[in-house]
């Protein structure tokens, strides 16, 4: 089993990327996860909540200057992800003073 790293470049790896993250937050389940996902499984709006899900992470990797995402492929098995990460990597400070970043989760019913 070869596993190579690979910097995730174009918005046509964030299919497999996110598939796998969902995977890995339903086997052994996490319950966090819903909190980002809350509609799962292979129904319209489990589906819907996947494509969700990949396009919010995908708006906040493109409007994230420090933002880098990385897979994890198995070779051996053509390419499939097998692991993700993303690093946050600054050039300088990016805190020099306190300042508050709420989050509004647009995503989860009210």
């Amino acid at each position: 089993m070869p596993l190579e790293l690979r910097e995730v470049k174009e918005d046509a790896e964030w299919n497999e990327l996110i598939q796998c993250e969902s995977e890995s937050y339903e086997t052994p389940f996490n319950g966090i996860f819903i909190l980002f996902r809350p509609h799962r499984g292979n129904t319209p709006a489990g589906r819907e909540g996947f494509k969700e899900l990949r396009d919010r992470q995908l708006t906040w990797h493109k409007h994230d200057p420090s933002s880098r995402w990385f897979k994890v492929v198995d070779t051996d098995i053509g390419d499939k992800v097998v692991g993700g990460a993303e690093w946050k990597i600054f050039e300088e400070n990016p805190y020099p003073e306190a300042v508050e970043h709420p989050v509004d989760a647009t995503w989860w019913p009210e």
